[in-house]
Protein backbone atom coordinates (compact mmCIF):
# COMPACT_ATOMS: atom_id res chain seq x y z
CA UNK A 1 0.00 0.00 0.00
CA UNK A 2 2.98 1.81 1.01
CA UNK A 3 5.00 1.70 -3.09
CA UNK A 4 1.18 2.55 -4.37
CA UNK A 5 0.72 5.56 -2.31
CA UNK A 6 4.08 6.60 -3.14
CA UNK A 7 3.93 5.93 -6.95
CA UNK A 8 0.61 8.20 -6.54
CA UNK A 9 2.62 11.19 -4.87
CA UNK A 10 5.05 10.77 -8.03
CA UNK A 11 2.57 10.85 -10.54
CA UNK A 12 0.85 13.97 -9.20
CA UNK A 13 3.84 15.72 -8.55
CA UNK A 14 4.87 14.83 -12.55
CA UNK A 15 1.18 16.05 -13.66
CA UNK A 16 2.19 19.28 -11.40
CA UNK A 17 5.56 19.89 -12.11
CA UNK A 18 8.60 18.30 -14.11
CA UNK A 19 11.63 16.46 -13.03
CA UNK A 20 15.03 17.93 -13.30
CA UNK A 21 18.17 16.10 -13.74
CA UNK A 22 19.20 16.23 -9.94
CA UNK A 23 16.38 14.03 -9.05
CA UNK A 24 13.63 17.18 -7.68
CA UNK A 25 10.37 17.36 -8.85
CA UNK A 26 9.62 21.04 -9.25
CA UNK A 27 6.05 22.13 -9.26
CA UNK A 28 4.81 24.28 -12.13
CA UNK A 29 2.66 25.97 -9.56
CA UNK A 30 4.49 26.61 -6.53
CA UNK A 31 7.84 26.72 -8.30
CA UNK A 32 9.05 24.54 -5.29
CA UNK A 33 11.58 21.69 -5.72
CA UNK A 34 11.25 18.81 -3.43
CA UNK A 35 13.63 15.33 -3.64
CA UNK A 36 11.86 13.16 -6.36
CA UNK A 37 10.68 9.52 -4.36
CA UNK A 38 12.26 7.63 -7.44
CA UNK A 39 15.34 8.71 -9.12
CA UNK A 40 15.22 9.01 -12.47
CA UNK A 41 18.38 8.59 -15.32
CA UNK A 42 18.41 11.46 -17.22
CA UNK A 43 17.42 10.66 -20.92
CA UNK A 44 19.93 9.51 -23.80
CA UNK A 45 20.25 12.01 -26.49
CA UNK A 46 18.25 9.67 -29.12
CA UNK A 47 21.35 9.90 -31.39
CA UNK A 48 23.16 7.46 -29.41
CA UNK A 49 20.37 4.88 -31.35
CA UNK A 50 23.01 5.38 -34.35
CA UNK A 51 25.86 2.95 -31.90
CA UNK A 52 23.69 -0.21 -32.47
CA UNK A 53 24.99 0.79 -36.63
CA UNK A 54 28.05 1.44 -35.78
CA UNK A 55 28.11 4.68 -36.05
CA UNK A 56 29.34 6.47 -32.93
CA UNK A 57 28.42 10.15 -33.95
CA UNK A 58 24.89 10.79 -34.93
CA UNK A 59 25.86 13.70 -36.82
CA UNK A 60 27.92 11.31 -39.33
CA UNK A 61 24.29 9.78 -40.19
CA UNK A 62 22.99 13.04 -40.96
CA UNK A 63 26.29 13.91 -43.21
CA UNK A 64 25.56 10.62 -44.87
CA UNK A 65 21.88 11.56 -45.72
CA UNK A 66 22.48 14.68 -46.64
CA UNK A 67 25.37 13.24 -49.17
CA UNK A 68 22.64 10.77 -50.73
CA UNK A 69 19.49 13.83 -51.01
CA UNK A 70 22.65 15.60 -52.28
CA UNK A 71 23.40 12.99 -54.85
CA UNK A 72 19.51 12.40 -56.05
CA UNK A 73 18.67 15.99 -56.64
CA UNK A 74 21.80 16.81 -58.49
CA UNK A 75 20.92 13.14 -60.51
CA UNK A 76 24.57 12.14 -59.89
CA UNK A 77 24.33 8.18 -60.36
CA UNK A 78 28.22 8.38 -59.43
CA UNK A 79 28.04 9.76 -56.28
CA UNK A 80 25.22 7.05 -55.37
CA UNK A 81 27.35 4.07 -56.85
CA UNK A 82 30.45 5.39 -54.74
CA UNK A 83 28.94 4.54 -51.53
CA UNK A 84 27.58 1.26 -52.10
CA UNK A 85 29.72 -1.41 -50.99
CA UNK A 86 30.72 -4.12 -53.12
CA UNK A 87 30.33 -6.83 -54.16
CA UNK A 88 26.87 -5.70 -53.85
CA UNK A 89 24.06 -8.43 -53.85
CA UNK A 90 20.39 -7.80 -55.57
CA UNK A 91 17.88 -10.30 -54.35
CA UNK A 92 14.75 -11.33 -54.90
CA UNK A 93 12.17 -13.18 -53.66
CA UNK A 94 15.38 -14.52 -51.30
CA UNK A 95 17.52 -15.73 -53.73
CA UNK A 96 20.63 -13.73 -55.75
CA UNK A 97 19.65 -12.05 -58.68
CA UNK A 98 22.46 -10.21 -59.79
CA UNK A 99 25.70 -9.63 -58.19
CA UNK A 100 27.66 -6.06 -59.00
CA UNK A 101 31.58 -5.96 -58.40
CA UNK A 102 32.27 -2.82 -59.24
CA UNK A 103 30.87 0.69 -59.08
CA UNK A 104 30.87 0.80 -63.17
CA UNK A 105 28.92 -1.95 -63.41
CA UNK A 106 26.54 -0.96 -60.54
CA UNK A 107 26.55 2.65 -62.65
CA UNK A 108 25.80 0.92 -65.94
CA UNK A 109 22.61 -0.77 -64.35
CA UNK A 110 21.92 2.50 -62.32
CA UNK A 111 18.00 2.32 -62.93
CA UNK A 112 17.58 -0.74 -62.23
CA UNK A 113 18.98 -0.56 -58.86
CA UNK A 114 17.81 3.03 -57.48
CA UNK A 115 13.99 2.50 -58.96
CA UNK A 116 12.36 5.71 -58.67
CA UNK A 117 10.78 3.60 -55.58
CA UNK A 118 14.44 3.98 -54.10
CA UNK A 119 14.82 7.91 -54.88
CA UNK A 120 11.31 8.99 -53.93
CA UNK A 121 12.67 7.18 -50.19
CA UNK A 122 15.79 8.91 -49.69
CA UNK A 123 14.26 12.58 -51.31
CA UNK A 124 11.38 12.05 -48.78
CA UNK A 125 13.75 10.90 -45.79
CA UNK A 126 14.12 13.30 -42.89
CA UNK A 127 17.21 12.49 -40.24
CA UNK A 128 14.38 11.70 -37.44
CA UNK A 129 12.87 9.34 -39.50
CA UNK A 130 15.65 6.67 -39.87
CA UNK A 131 15.03 4.08 -38.08
CA UNK A 132 17.77 2.00 -36.54
CA UNK A 133 18.35 -1.24 -35.15
CA UNK A 134 21.49 -4.03 -35.15
CA UNK A 135 21.00 -4.38 -38.54
CA UNK A 136 21.58 -1.08 -39.81
CA UNK A 137 20.02 2.37 -40.25
CA UNK A 138 16.80 1.82 -42.79
CA UNK A 139 15.38 4.65 -45.35
CA UNK A 140 12.00 4.45 -45.77
CA UNK A 141 10.05 1.57 -45.64
CA UNK A 142 13.22 -0.47 -46.02
CA UNK A 143 14.27 0.89 -49.85
CA UNK A 144 17.88 1.78 -48.49
CA UNK A 145 19.71 -0.16 -45.35
CA UNK A 146 23.28 1.43 -44.58
CA UNK A 147 25.87 0.77 -41.93
CA UNK A 148 29.14 1.82 -40.78
CA UNK A 149 32.13 -0.63 -40.92
CA UNK A 150 35.84 -0.03 -41.39
CA UNK A 151 35.38 1.60 -44.48
CA UNK A 152 32.89 3.87 -43.18
CA UNK A 153 29.67 4.96 -43.85
CA UNK A 154 27.92 2.71 -46.87
CA UNK A 155 24.95 1.34 -48.50
CA UNK A 156 24.31 -2.41 -47.62
CA UNK A 157 21.41 -2.90 -49.03
CA UNK A 158 18.75 -1.27 -51.60
CA UNK A 159 15.57 -2.65 -52.28
CA UNK A 160 13.52 -1.36 -55.10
Amino acid sequence: MRYLMMESVLAVFLLQGVCNRDSKVTSIRTGQSIDSPLLLEPVNDPGDRFSLAGIDDPEEARRFLGLLQGAVAGGDSGALASVVRYPFTIWSRGKPKRIYRTRAELTADFERVFTSKVLQAIRRATFGSLFVNWQGVMIGDGEIWFDKREGGIGIKAING
